[in-house]
Order: C-alpha cells, then structure tokens, then sequence
C-alpha cells in the first residue's frame, strides 16, 4: 500500500495497480472510498481495428514505480499500458500527485508510442465511494448556463439518464463546456462538506464527470440502490470519474490540464469557491461599456419568425420604444430582425425584407437611441447554419462540424407557431453546427458581424453561445488537429469580434445567452431564464454563478402577467429585469401589473444602489433568519456594501401568506451580531428603525440595512 496524507487529506493507492483505495478528509473523519474493491486508478480508450471499445482498465495495470517527489507529492508511473483488447501498448503514464491544504492535484502525462489514437483518459477515477456515515446521499451539482444549479442526487432512488443500451450500470454524464454544465467542475455535497472536482485551464477543453452505481441497481421497478456495501456477493457503490478527451496522436507526448480535488467543509458556497478563487488569479476582463451599469430593466421584442409572421413594422417598433421608455425600460432587445426571421437563414445577418431596407433599419435605430433614448441590442447567432438557407451548400458546409465519419453535426432546430413547424421532420429548418475552429468559418462570421456594426446599435445579443453538447470537430479540412474544442474557437471568434467592436465603437456591448466560462469575459452580460421548467435542471433557481462572481451581469425574463415573484428574484440575485410577454412577442402595455410592480421595486433597488446594484452578492452568507409565522416560500439574500462594508438583507414573499421573521446577520471579525436595521419598503420615503423582528404581507418583499 502506498499512502500521500498531511494534517487535512488522506490517501492511499494500491501499491500493484496504482488504484486509490483510500481517500479521507482527516478533519471530518469521512472516508469517502468505503469500498475498496471498486478503486479505480488510471484508465483510457484506445481504439484498434475492430475494437473502438479497448480499455485501459485499472485493474489490469501494472505500477511500475511509485517516486516520493517530497513530503507532499507522489510520482507514479505506468510503462507499457494493458489494454482489454489489444493487450500491451507502446503507452506510458506519469501521474503527480500533489497536497496543498485540504486540496489534491493531478497531473498526468502521456506518451504515445503506440501506432493508436488515445481518445479517452479518466483521472481521477473515484471508486466505491459513498456519502458520510448515517448522512443523507450526495448531491452533484454543477453550474449551468442560466447561473443555477444542475442537481442529480446519488441515491436512494436514481434514474439512468445514459440509458439502458448505452450503460452496464445505471448513470449519468455531467459535460462541460455545455448548457447543463458552463464550469469545469462538479461538487459531491453531503450535509455538512463535499468534494470539488474540477479542471483548472486557461484553454476550453471537454471534461466529463460519469457518475455510476456498480453493480446495479438493487429494485430496478423503484431505481432503488443497494444501501450496504455488497450484493449478490458483488461490491456495491458509486464511481465518479472526470475524464477528458485529448485525442492523442500516435508519436506524441502530451501533458493534461491539472485535476483538482478538494475536500470542504461546508456548504456548497464553500465548494464553487474553489474555483472562484483559481479563476480569478488569471481572469480577463469584462467588455462592459460604461453605460450598462446604469440600465436594470429590458425588454425582449420578436419582430419575425422562420414562419413569416411579421409582427411589426419599423413605426412599431419604435412606438413600443417608447412605451418602454416610459416605463423605466433601457435597452430594447430584437429578436428575428434578420432575413428569415428568428432562427432562419443562420449565420447570415442581412435586414429582413419584410421590416424594410438597411437604410431604414438603421434610421430606425437612430431614432429609438437618440430620439427616444433606449440602446439597442440586436440577437444575433453563429452558432450553426440554416440548411435551408441560400448559400449553405456552397458557403457554409464544408466548414460544418464533421463527425468522425465525415458528416456534418445536426441538430434539431427549433419550431414557431406554426403545427407543422411543431411536428418532428415536417416543417422545421434544421441546423448544422458551425466549426469556430475553422479561420475561414471565423472570417464569414466577421463579414456577418460588421453589417451588425453598421446598423449602429448599441449593442448585439449573441445567442446559444454554449455549444449544447456538439463539442468536437473532427473535420481534417479545417485546420484544428483532430477531434478540436469548438469552445476554444468560440473563443478566437469572440476575440476578433471584440477587436471589430471597440474598432467601430468603444461602448459597444457584446452580450450572450448562457456564455460559457471562457466566453463570459467577451460577453459582459449573460441573458437567461431562471423560471424555466422545461430544463429540469433545478426545481428553484440557485444563484450559484453571481455568488461565485458578483460582478457577472444578468438578465432574467418575466413573462408573468402578475409576475412579482419574479420580480423578487432580481431584486434579491442582483439581475436585470428583462420585460417578455407573450414570451418576447408582446408590448409593455400587456402585462400593466408586472411592470408597474417591476417599476416600483427597480424604483426601490436604485435608491439602495451601492448596496443591491454595486455590491458584493453573498447569496445567504452569514444570514440568520428565525421562522416565527408562516410556512410560505421565503426568498433572502445579502449583499455588502463596497465601499463601507455594510450589509443589506433583501426579505422576498413569495407566498399567498403572511410571513413573520426573526432576521439578524453573523459577527463581522471581532464585531457584534446585527440585530438592528433600517426597513426600507416600496413606496415609502426612506427608512424605519427595524429590532429585525418582521411581517411580510403576501408577495411583497423588503430591504433591511444593517445600522
């Protein structure tokens, strides 16, 4: 056996194999590997002739040395890999692993002398792990692209989403970059602590975290696991590995990201701050003008779709300008202003006939910016290519994303209005991903983005920015080495857009939908749904993104009728309210009661600006709060003043009922706790003297300030 520990972390590796068999956060006690025999080791997929399927399994290794480095690193190393087909490969592993705190890193390097493709490499490779003794089971959450959480729960009961054909044990993969998972890590949390697992680089690249329940389940009727450590005379428990996809050329020698594992105690704001606090070492920058920081409040406008609708007219367009502004509203979002309406004739960003020539257009922009005084923002997406559209087979397809067989990558596409459009394979324009990788692809995209620039708008909302799982090209026309990140050349495309924007306009912003964590510093604000169901991402939104960092912008649409709960959430997360009814169809004047409340608590937000504008978010970091009437949904968050470093509690009633608290805020240092506040409420002139003690009526919130 050999072991690595200091005062926090302990391991221990299989002095054969190279498998950890042990690993134990020293402080807590949990022993987070408590079947050893489902320790899992170095493992990979390496392709032969008629065997895409031959493993590098870790049982069937053999350690050729294990090298103390000092006492808080490990070196191991494997010569001459087994793979379950092949037999002995031309391919050796050096794994470092090394302490620091209450982390661990590793970092492995390959040697490819075999005449294969390595495609697969799992490390680490967590076997037989399970939740603390007597706890409740683990939760794996990771980020997604609205900013909340993806949360998968390990048991008792847990579905197989890679599905039965696919999977000898029940499952499910966790990717990133990608719409369910934006940042390159997951956190395993228990009641009380957890595991962070992530990838640490400055470069996108796919990792994926396969969590799995070996042997099976236990009642298959129920998706019920086996709660003992063996049955049937098999080891029982769950293995999660992070495995990346370097496609590693024979011939090459190739040195992976690092792994980080880190055992926490806590909750999961502890866990996410792991990375937050690796990622801001070495973060860009936001492109943000200036002149964001003063607008809270959107609107969302779809002007056409692939349908032909054709909603509105220029003059429309500009009235519904207006009766924005009225309301308090700062920028004007259009959707489906270009030729085929909203998410027809993608990448190509020409003036839709049917509103009227460029020149009008662009009159038109004029007026709403300097007459009416609204920005605006034109979506826009280059993404994938309409395969409808004119100029798909000549221009636009050979630089598609290929497969490994040469095929472009598809994908559904979306469907308006219309039955036929809803009906699978009948009406609806299907997509063909676009390889960013590609500097030809990327040079089409910047002729299309300059007639955006010359329309003169303040801005443009690209949207889809996250890949939604078509991550690789494997294209060996493009000039990417085989199986390429898309990521990484989403994120060329975003440089070069940005160096045509402030050429053109030094304010000028670029916003996105749900930018991954390598877009967001290109993309200043990150335009989202925190309401969505359809997801089934999250049953309540986690403001998981905006805790780890406050300084993200984001706006969230309401589509309510009545919809304060929503408005709520802003208020209480920090987000633009971005106005949509009819779901981004309709005018202001439709939905009176949402904006005349959303006015009202943005009325309230700004009198309190330095603190729920311009402060650090905390979600509910050292908040106390005391139940003394009511059962109802409580919202609650703190933010703390920049500059004073004073608190303020925002309280959300998000029940039909009354709710009375007992609130107060955690010593500060050596300080006393908070118990006294002023009570700011909407629609009354400053603040009362507040013991802390307080009523919510139904559906309406409050902001205490700590004195």
């Amino acid at each position: 056996m050999i072991f690595l520990e200091n005062n926090e972390i302990e391991l221990f590796f299989d002095s054969g194999t190279g498998a950890l068999t042990g690993l134990r956060n020293k402080l807590t006690g949990w022993q987070v590997i408590r079947q050893p025999k489902l320790a899992g080791g170095l493992r990979m997929l390496v392709p032969i002739e008629r065997h895409r399927n031959n493993r590098v399994l870790p049982e069937k290794q053999a350690l050729t040395s294990a090298e103390r480095i000092d006492g808080n690193a490990l070196r191991l190393t494997w010569e001459g890999l087994m793979g379950d087909k092949s037999g002995i490969l031309d391919i050796d592993a050096e794994l470092t692993i090394r302490l620091a705190g209450d982390a661990v890193s590793f970092d492995l390097m390959l040697r490819n002398g075999s005449p294969y493709r390595i495609e697969e490499v799992w490390m680490p490779y967590l076997g037989g792990l399970r939740e603390p003794r007597g706890g409740n089971p683990l939760r794996s959450l990771s980020v997604t692209m609205v900013g909340g959480f993806k949360e998968v729960e390990l048991g008792p009961n847990m579905t197989n989403q890679i599905g039965y054909w696919g999977s000898d044990y029940p499952g499910f993969l966790t990717t990133s970059p990608d719409n369910g998972s934006i940042l390159p890590f997951v956190l395993l949390q228990a009641e009380s602590e957890g595991i962070y697992i992530g990838q640490h680089s400055n470069h996108p690249s796919v990792v994926s975290f396969l969590h799995e329940f070996k042997p099976g389940y236990a009642d298959s009727l129920h998706n019920r696991i086996a709660d003992s450590d063996e049955i049937g005379g098999k080891p029982a428990g769950f293995t999660v590995s992070a495995i990346r996809l370097p496609f590693v050329e024979a011939g090459e020698t190739v040195t992976l990201p690092p792994m980080v594992l880190r055992m926490y105690a806590g909750s999961w704001h502890e866990g996410i701050q792991t990375y937050a606090s690796w990622r801001s070492s070495d973060a860009e920058q936001y492109l943000r003008p200036s002149w964001v920081s003063g607008i809270d409040a959107w609107m969302t406008l779809h002007v056409d779709s692939p349908e032909g609708c054709d909603r509105y007219t220029l003059d429309d367009i500009i009235t519904v300008a207006r009766e924005a502004k009225v309301n308090g509203v700062g920028v004007l979002q259009l959707i489906g202003w270009t030729r085929g309406g909203q998410d027809g004739d993608e990448p190509y960003q020409d003036v839709n006939p049917l509103l009227g020539s460029h020149e009008q257009f662009r009159e038109m922009i004029r007026v709403i910016e300097q007459d009416v005084g609204i920005r605006v923002l034109l979506m826009c997406k280059f993404k994938w290519a309409d395969r409808t559209t004119l100029g798909f087979r000549e221009e636009l397809q050979p630089l598609t994303m290929k497969d490994m067989y040469g095929d472009d990558v598809y994908f559904q596409g979306y469907a308006y209005q219309t039955v036929v459009q809803q009906l699978n394979g009948a009406g609806r324009r299907t997509g063909a991903m676009l390889c960013h990788s590609s500097a030809s692809l990327r040079d089409i995209a910047k002729r299309e983005f300059a007639k955006i620039l010359e329309l003169g708008s303040s801005g443009m909302l690209y949207d889809e920015l996250t890949s939604d799982d078509r991550l690789l090209c494997f294209s060996g026309a493009h000039g990417h080495r085989y199986g390429a990140c898309n990521s990484a050349g989403s994120v060329e495309l975003a440089r070069e857009f940005r160096a045509m924007a402030i050429e053109a306009n030094p304010q000028y912003l670029m916003a996105g939908e749900g930018p991954n964590d390598y877009l967001t510093p290109f993309y200043g604000v990150n335009y989202v749904r925190t309401n969505d169901g359809w997801s089934g991402w999250e049953k309540s939104h986690t403001p998981a993104w905006k805790f780890m960092d406050p300084d993200m912008m984001m706006a969230t649409c309401l589509t309510g009728w009545d919809d304060r709960e929503m408005v709520h959430q802003c208020i209480a997360y920090g987000y633009v309210l971005n106005y949509e009814p009819y779901n981004f169809k309709g005018r202001l004047s439709d939905i009176p009661d949402t904006v005349a409340y959303g006015q009202a608590a943005n009325e309230l937000r700004r009198s309190l600006r330095e603190y729920l504008w311009e402060g650090i978010f905390r979600d509910t970091i050292g908040l106390q709060i005391e139940r003394l009437q009511g059962e109802g949904e409580l919202l609650s968050t703190v933010f703390v003043h920049r500059g004073n470093g004073k608190r303020a509690i925002v309280l959300g009633n998000q029940s039909k009922e009354y709710l009375r608290v007992r609130v107060g805020l955690d010593a500060v240092n050596d300080g006393e706790p908070c118990r006294t506040f002023d009570r700011y409420m909407l629609q009354q002139a400053g603040g009362a003297e507040s013991n802390g003690v307080e009523t919510l009526s139904p559906r309406t919130f409050m902001v205490l300030v700590e004195r």
